[in-house]
């Protein structure tokens, strides 16, 4: 979506604020996931400034200062210029070019010149814009785009800050951009919401994390909705890779009550059902395999964790040709 010049990477709507989701497809989703819908983790603000430009953000309903990361293209800013802290109240920034510009790598996914605001979460909006300010070309952006559905762990919770993320450390470790659909809390694979990402959302290869969220539900349910998933996604893009990732290490693992393991195999199940060289199976325990990684709440990774999965699901991608 391009306003005014910027354009809001990620983002379907601006009404109440930037949503991953659109709103048709609240009813479909519990509380929980309305809420991560409209939460900004995984929105970048993308813009080609020429000379300064000012942008004004706020927040609608979140009780703290949100902090957006600053990169130029693939480069993290530094100094005084990284960090910008958007509140309820409204609030102008101001940008430039690279102040190195001439002297930063070009050989990266995304060009130096353009300018990528990275919020750590909340509910955001973009008031205005002030100065020349253009979107970026097809050519100063990665060419091909992963997505990534799934928990609050695709989401990007404890990950710290928003350049941490697996999905984006990932995706631009293979030269791809990335496009984070994780819905925190609420990865239930609703029939609503797996017809968006067959149908309205682009991406070149996707990978689809499942199971804690519905990890209190019917074995049953967990099967039904994931096998619709499968089934839909590989039907509607039959060329395209999906990367099926089943649960990571947790709690249920380290008290050996075998819920975690029953949904694994489910899973198993279902991905060898499809019968394609297209639809692989990633194992969690693979790629985050004991407590070690696991931050206090026995669910989330670490940023340990999350530099872990990162660094192995980058390592399993490059078998294949994507």
């Amino acid at each position: 979506m391009i306003l005014n010049g910027v354009e809001l990477y990620n983002v379907v709507e601006t009404d109440p604020a930037m949503l991953r989701l659109p709103k048709r497809l609240f009813p479909a989703l519990p509380p929980l996931g309305v809420g991560a819908a409209q939460n900004a983790t995984g929105v970048e603000l993308r813009f080609v400034p020429e000379g300064e430009v000012k942008l004004t953000l706020s927040t609608v309903s979140t009780s703290h200062p949100i902090v957006a990361l600053l990169y130029y293209g693939s480069t993290q800013s530094g100094g005084n210029t990284l960090e910008y802290y958007i509140d309820k109240e409204p609030k102008t920034f101001t940008f430039t070019p690279a102040p190195h510009l001439s002297e930063l790598p070009t050989d990266t996914p995304f060009s130096p010149q353009v300018l990528r605001l990275m919020p750590a979460g909340g509910d955001i909006v973009l008031h205005k814009v002030e100065g020349k300010v253009r979107p970026p070309r097809a050519d100063e952006v990665p060419q091909k785009t992963l997505l990534f559905y799934g928990s609050s762990i695709t989401h990007g919770s404890l990950a710290c800050a928003p350049n941490m993320f697996w999905t984006r450390r990932t995706a631009e470790a293979l030269g791809f951009d990335h496009r984070n659909l994780g819905i925190a809390g609420s990865c239930r694979m609703e029939p609503e919401v797996v017809d968006f990402l067959s149908k309205e959302v682009k991406w070149d290869a996707a990978v689809l994390e499942s199971g804690i969220n519905m990890l209190g539900d019917d074995p049953a349910l967990y099967r039904e909705r994931l096998r619709h998933m499968l089934e839909t996604l590989h039907a509607a893009h039959p060329e395209k890779y999906l990367f099926c990732i089943d649960l990571y290490y947790c709690a249920s693992d380290l008290r050996n009550d075998g819920r975690a393991q029953r949904f694994r195999d489910i899973h198993t199940e279902e991905v060898a059902r499809i019968a394609s060289d297209r639809v692989v199976k990633l194992s969690g325990l693979d790629l985050l395999p004991d407590r070690t990684f696991l931050s206090e709440d026995l669910v989330h990774p670490s940023v340990e964790g999350v530099i872990t999965i990162a660094d192995r699901l980058t390592a399993r991608l490059r078998e294949y040709t994507i």
